[in-house]
């Protein structure tokens, strides 16, 4: 007996009903705001979510081979993954995921990068609309870099203000 792949994908949400009541939730929230706002911001935290996990793993493997090199080494060595030396990584990549590089920790550069998104964002979606864009729909967006940007600038213009950028610190 032959099974259809509709029947394979009924089935999966049949057995999965979580699956199918987030999927349900997240299509009415981005009709929502396309509706209200002609812009699914939904899809655009879902992309920021996105972005943040990747540069967090990505965070946490260069910390697990910075620092804890045995257990980490075996465990990656497992999945055929193979990890470089500490001392192989460049001394700039090493101070930068420890105490920061001139001033600079990875995380700024990630949250500078996540407003500079959002913005990008923003003015792609002017272009797309011609520039007739819902003036709430600017204020959400200017909302969501400020809360951004709040949360990322007045840390890091005290560490550049503390940072003394002489010609001897950049060799």
């Amino acid at each position: 007996m032959a099974v259809s792949v509709s029947q394979l994908k009924k089935f999966g949400s049949i057995a999965n009903p979580s699956a199918l009541i987030a999927k349900s939730a997240l299509s009415n929230v981005s009709s929502i705001s396309e509706k209200k706002f002609g812009y699914d911001f939904s899809g655009l935290f879902i992309r920021l979510g996105i972005f943040y996990l990747i540069a967090f793993v990505f965070a946490k493997i260069m910390e697990a081979t910075i620092f804890f090199r045995g257990g980490f080494v075996v465990f990656a060595n497992l999945f055929g993954i193979n990890i470089p030396k500490s001392d192989q990584l460049p001394s700039p990549l090493k101070k930068l995921f420890d105490g920061g590089y001139q001033g600079f920790k990875f995380w700024d550069i990630i949250k500078v990068i996540g407003i500079i998104l959002v913005t990008y964002e923003y003015f792609q979606f002017r272009k797309e609309t011609n520039g007739e864009v819902n003036p709430i729909t600017t204020g959400v967006f200017v909302l969501i870099i400020l809360i951004l940007g709040i949360t990322t600038i007045p840390e890091l213009y005290k560490r550049i203000k503390e940072t003394d950028f002489s010609v001897d610190k950049l060799r």
